[in-house]
């Protein structure tokens, strides 16, 4: 059986610097609600001056939340 690859999947970011899309004021916007629900949380987080997080840090707190030992 096949695994279905996900639209996601072998996309180079490297053109940004923190791994993410849609990043520019010209980014279509998103289709889905998730999407939309999730640029919206993005733009408060922005206007908050809060910085944004890495994939590392994100899997840092996650770890931390759940009372995990994440070793570096």
């Amino acid at each position: 059986m096949m695994k279905a690859k996900s639209k996601a999947e072998g996309v180079d970011l490297k053109h940004c610097a923190d791994g993410s899309r849609n990043q520019g004021e010209d980014a279509r916007p998103p289709r889905r609600a998730l999407g939309r629900k999730l640029m919206s949380i993005r733009a408060k987080i922005v206007a908050s001056e809060e910085p944004l997080l890495n994939w590392e840090e994100i899997e840092r707190e996650v770890a931390e939340r759940r009372g995990e030992v994440k070793c570096k």
